[in-house]
């Protein structure tokens, strides 16, 4: 006979918008259609189950015209599609006060003929209207019965009889497994009249799997129908599978269809089928979404196969002899060689765990000994995936099979019965019971050597009786979060996926269509746990594919099933424990910390047992410092809490408070005991944690907090405190009147830490704003003039910052007016006043103007030296005072001078602020400027070490660790430049690209000075011309002109320094002879030194230079006379010196010489003078 069927299951047709499931099955319409017309009609279509979602009676009018739409589709009429019901059609709102299940006597009376069945009757009331009424003059479904009506259809000559069962009627709230009732006087029945008919086929509709029926009818319903039809058609798990059971009544052929809509996120699959004599041929298709909605081929099903078809053969049409074993693509009617209830990988990927998968297999050994391993970690983290990968691997090492048994509620022995019935081909009594089966099963495995898991093991005591006997050929894997199993049992730790496996992971199932930020978001929700890890890069795919690739990461029911098991099996005093650890910092519970908060709670009556048990189930791991999964202690934070817990908890998070802000006020006191810091950091810092749990109240505690962020430099989780501070200032009080000077200082401190992390012009109107409050005074109307010139200097700070130097003087200047004038009481800040006036000099010194910024860096010097209003140098600041004098004094070549004005800053940086703590980066920069004023005057020897010691400090970042790659790279730039200028070109250049990969990073706020990067650029360029090697250095040379064009941070381009690398370009090509093309490069460089530093400051000397190079290209090319006025202007330039007016005489004797040279080629008094080096 030849005949195609259609597999369609689980539709779940409900109320509300209709577009996404309208979506995905008129896509299924137009794909049978298409189907239809490339030859695969189906004569058939059976429909197992889940047509609608609640088994309402408003829920069955769309279903109707789905299944008129795809039997026109297909060709086919009412009569030849076939439908049973699934749980999704009972209405559980019907079912209340009906029985659960039954026993098996009460099974074999409530199915009497006669008697009434309210299960059928009442709770799928809807669904059997909607049947009756589609169906009508066509089949009725039984009111009396779960089986039939038995029909018998005729199909290109040949009868086809279908049994439809129902295995609906007992499914209620919560799990079905082992609970659902068919009634084996109905399937009885059912079947003497399938043996009626005269049929050359026999298929069974039911919408369960024959192992989620009662223990007290399973063996006996399976054995019925294994013995009178052929192919058994399901639905319900939403997965395509294809399974030969055979039994000592014969072999059926089960087919599941997967769900045909469950929202467009998930797989949507069916089935074509077709029986070609005795071969059934299996055709899975699926839904895809992307780039247009379809139903094609699903390749998953039968990979190997060719056209992904499943071949099988029928039993009942099979030849005599026995059929040989099929191939990895082709299905037998023979017992499998290989027996497994391990469920494939599917097409996720399985990464990062290599070595584990060895280590298990080198601990087990021999598999023809007994052997126990228990794997062992944190819930979620993929104990019962690597277990199962294992089996899918060593699979060849098992002959007798790998088996997975699910632990917790007697399931472990149900399981091994199952695996008796449905793999080793064991039949049992129908009386005997399942512990006895499970008994029997186990004695079986001892046949060959096997593998069994133990998966989700809580109670060893449960696992036990059902351990191989000594001796049997049977290894097994025991995943467990119980750490205690470890005692007995050899044991292997499996930790979170690494940092790359997990990156690996999500990239591979996410893809390239989710951005990397949101990929990087989860990598860092998830750490490494593969159960959130897995579902969640799934979810953000299709939302990509769907142009929502921002899809919200929140915990899946995955995660949440995973961690609930260990979270219920705790005792009240231990889940409080988890409460308190969970609003702590997930990844640094200071374990004395947690004592001290839960002392006067249940949790800590006894606080080491209570730790104990959520260590030994891996929900805390650590010792003096703990750490908590985020994942878990989100979980934990979620969980719903009765009267006692909701008080205990409130009682907590009080505590946790009045800690948090105690230990906030000690570090604002003394930022530098790292101790109390230590201890802070390991509580929760975001406001909007704590507003969540109900505190705190208005006031100034948060600000306490926001206070102590700033010192220890935790800019970004100071800020919304302060934010929440500006708030609450803004209301006024029961007098109607509102602080201004407070509100201003909140404003103020919220400009402070945008600044702090380079948002400068965020800030500025946060300070402008601070200003304006700090002028109306506070509730008396008394002006703070200390601080309203801090604000004021923040307004010229943010502008300073970004260059605008001239503006941000303004600023400065009025900030040191009013701080003159004192705080509240008068009394001056003379340390806040010399910061004041050290920044107005700093403004004249970026415009150059150092003679005028000298006086006031050395008011400042004189003002911060008088401390604060409590007598407190800040020597760290004063020696930022004593630097810039000694700047001024460099900068105009008194090296000399300046030198011990820097050596008195670093004697200064050295003691530290107010609190003792010492910025190194700053001590850096002043070392390193010792050592400039000693390279300056040729002093290499003694500048070096200077240098060496300001790379060092550099290195160790500012009070709050922070480094600024920039100035570290300055001072490796100057170690080589010390050694370059010795000779020693090759130590130089390791130095100068160490430089270079430092600059390129950035200062503190990642801004990159690519004038600076330019110049590193450059001197390894240098390096090699050097050394001969101009090849080499001319594209080192290159890069340094792309980067100098770009200029410092704040876009300024230093001509002068761009020119030297121009230059620098030309000599590479003049050197070997290329003097037009070099011509081009020294003509920009004449141009480019002509306009000066930043400061418009022309070196004559660099000048000099390129324009004698000039000259020296077209005296090589032929042109002397061309090349005389370019030696002329290089003698006049080389003849005004350098910057500082420093005149090298060498230089300009070889220009004198050339022009010389020159001369006399065009006067004809001698030969043609040849190019020269320099």
């Amino acid at each position: 006979m030849t005949l195609r069927w259609l597999h369609i299951s689980d539709f779940h047709f409900r109320g509300g918008d209709p577009y996404d499931r309208d979506v995905v099955l008129r896509a299924m319409v137009c794909a049978v259609r298409t189907y239809r017309e490339q030859g695969r009609q189906p004569d058939l279509i059976f429909a197992t189950g889940d047509i609608a979602q609640s088994g309402k009676a408003t829920e069955y009018a769309p279903a109707s015209a789905f299944f008129d739409a795809i039997l026109a589709a297909a060709g086919l009429e009412r009569r030849q599609l076939f439908v049973v019901p699934g749980n999704h059609d009972v209405d559980r709102d019907q079912g209340v006060g009906l029985a659960r299940t039954l026993g098996s006597e009460e099974a074999d009376r409530y199915f009497a003929p006669a008697r009434p069945k309210p299960h059928l009757t009442q709770k799928m009331g809807a669904f059997r209207a909607w049947y009756d009424d589609y169906f009508r003059g066509i089949r009725t479904m039984p009111a009396d019965s779960t089986c039939g009506p038995v029909e018998r259809i005729e199909v290109r000559g040949c009868g086809v009889a279908v049994l439809p069962v129902n295995s609906a009627l007992f499914c209620g709230e919560g799990h079905d497994h082992s609970q659902l009732i068919v009634g084996r006087r109905c399937l009885d029945d059912a079947i003497a009249a399938l043996g009626a008919q005269d049929a050359a086929l026999r298929v069974a509709l039911i919408h369960h799997p024959l192992d989620w029926l009662s223990d007290i009818e399973r063996s006996n319903i399976k054995t019925r129908l294994a013995g009178e039809v052929d192919v058994i058609l399901r639905g319900h798990l939403h997965e395509n599978e294809v399974e030969g059971v055979q039994s000592v009544a014969g072999r059926v052929v089960h087919l599941a269809a997967g769900a045909s809509y469950q929202t467009r996120q998930w797989p949507n699959r069916a089935l074509y089928c077709t029986v070609d004599g005795a071969e059934l041929r299996v055709f899975p298709i699926r839904y895809e979404d992307s780039p247009t909605e379809v139903w094609t081929v699903d390749p998953s099903l039968f990979p190997n196969a060719p056209d992904y078809e499943g071949r099988f053969s029928l039993h009942r049409f099979a030849p005599a002899a026995p059929a040989s074993p099929l191939s990895a693509v082709t299905a037998t009617a023979a017992p499998p060689a290989f027996r497994s209830n391990i469920p494939t990988r599917g097409k996720h990927p399985f990464v990062g765990r290599e070595a584990l998968l060895q280590a298990i297999e080198a601990t087990l050994g021999d598999p023809a000994t007994d052997k126990l391993l228990v794997l062992h970690g944190p819930p979620g983290v993929g104990k019962s995936e690597l277990a199962r990968e294992f089996a899918r691997a060593a699979r060849r090492r098992y002959p007798g099979g790998t088996f997975q048994l699910r632990m917790g509620g007697g399931l472990g022995a149900l399981d091994l019965a199952r695996i008796g019935s449905n793999h080793l081909q064991l039949h049992f009594p129908p009386e005997l019971p399942p512990e006895d089966q499970a008994e029997r099963t186990l004695l079986a495995l001892a046949a060959a050597p096997s593998l069994l898991i133990f998966d989700n093991v809580v109670d060893p005591g449960e696992m036990r009786p059902w351990l191989p006997r000594a001796g049997m050929p049977c290894h097994v894997l025991v995943t467990s979060w119980n750490e205690t199993l470890t005692l007995d049992w050899a044991a292997l730790p499996v930790p979170p996926l690494s940092d790359r496996a997990a990156r690996q992971l999500v990239d591979e199932v996410a893809g390239d269509g989710v951005p990397a930020a949101t990929r990087s978001a989860l990598l860092a929700r998830s750490d490494g746990l593969p159960v959130h890890l897995l579902p969640a890069a799934r979810a953000l795919a299709v939302g990509a594919q769907r142009g929502r690739p921002g899809a919200p990461l929140t915990l899946g029911s995955d995660t949440e099933a995973s961690f609930r098991v260990p979270y219920d099996a705790l005792d009240a005093g231990a889940r409080l424990l988890l409460h308190a650890a969970a609003f702590m910092n997930p990844q640094q519970i200071v374990a004395d910390e947690l004592r001290r908060v839960v002392a006067d709670t249940p949790a800590g009556d006894d606080f080491a047992r209570h730790l104990d048990a959520c260590q030994d189930f891996h929900l805390l791991e650590g010792a003096d410092e703990l750490r908590m999964h985020q994942l878990f202690a989100a979980f934990v934070l979620i969980q719903p809490r009765d009267g006692a817990l909701q008080a205990a908890v409130d009682g907590l998070r009080a505590a946790q408070w009045q800690r948090c802000v105690a230990l906030a006020r000690a570090v604002d006191a003394n930022p530098a005991d790292d101790g109390q810091v230590y201890r802070l950091l390991a509580y929760r810092l975001a406001p909007a944690d704590w507003l969540a749990a109900g505190l705190p109240a208005p006031g100034e505690e948060g600000e306490w907090l926001g206070a102590a962020l700033v010192e220890i430099g935790r800019f970004d989780a100071a800020r919304p405190w302060y934010e929440r501070a500006v708030s609450e200032a803004e209301r006024a009080d029961v007098h109607g009147r509102v602080d201004h000077e407070s509100l201003g200082s909140s404003m103020h401190q919220v400009g402070y830490c945008l600044t702090s992390v380079g948002d400068y012009a965020t800030a500025r109107p946060w300070y402008e704003r601070a200003v304006k409050e700090a002028e109306r005074g506070d509730v008396h109307g008394r002006v703070d003039h200390e601080s309203l010139g801090v604000s004021l200097h923040q307004v010229g700070f943010c502008l300073s910052s970004v260059g605008e130097f001239a503006d941000a003087r303004l600023w400065y200047e009025r900030a040191v007016a009013e701080k003159a004038r004192g705080d509240v009481h008068g009394r001056v800040d003379h340390a806040s006043l010399g910061a004041s006036l050290h920044q107005v000099g700093w403004c004249l010194s970026r415009v150059g103007d150092d003679a005028a910024a000298r006086p006031w860096y050395e008011r400042a010097v004189a003002e911060k030296q008088r401390g604060d209003v409590h007598g407190r140098v800040d020597h760290a600041s004063l020696g930022l005072s004593l630097h810039a004098v000694g700047f001024c004094l460099s900068s105009v070549g008194e090296f000399a001078d300046a030198r011990p004005w820097y050596e008195r800053a670093v004697a200064e940086i050295e003691r530290g602020d107010v609190h003792g703590r010492v910025d190194h980066a700053s001590l850096g920069v002043s070392l390193h400027q010792v050592g400039y004023c000693l390279s300056r005057v040729g002093e290499f020897a003694d500048a070096r070490p200077w240098y060496e010691r300001a790379v060092k400090e550099a290195e160790r970042g500012d009070v709050h660790g922070r480094v600024d790659h920039e100035s570290l790279g300055v001072s490796l730039h100057q170690v080589g430049f010390c050694l370059s200028s010795v000779g020693e070109f090759a130590d130089a250049r390791l130095w100068y690209e160490r430089a270079v990969a430092e600059k390129a990073r950035g200062d503190v706020h990642g801004r990159v000075d690519h004038a600076s990067l330019g110049a590193s650029l450059h001197q390894v360029g240098w390096c090699l011309s050097r050394v001969g090697d101009d090849a080499a250095a001319r594209p080192w040379y290159e890069r340094a002109v792309a980067e100098k064009q770009r200029g410092d941070v704040h876009g300024r381009v230093d001509h002068a320094s761009l020119g030297l690398s121009l230059h620098a370009v030309g000599f590479c090509l003049s050197s070997v002879g290329e003097f037009a093309d070099a011509r081009p490069w020294y003509e920009r460089a004449v141009a480019e030194i002509e306009r000066g530093d930043v400061h418009g400051r022309v070196d004559h000397a660099s000048l000099g230079l390129s324009l004698r190079r000039l000259g020296v290209c077209l005296a090589g090319l032929g042109d002397h006379a061309a090349a005389r006025p370019w030696y002329e202007r290089a003698v006049a330039e080389l003849a005004q010196g350098d910057e500082f007016g420093r005149v090298n005489a060498e230089y300009l004797a070889i220009a004198r010489r050339s022009l010389a040279g020159c001369i006399a080629a065009i006067d004809g008094a001698q030969g043609v003078a040849s190019p020269d080096a320099g």
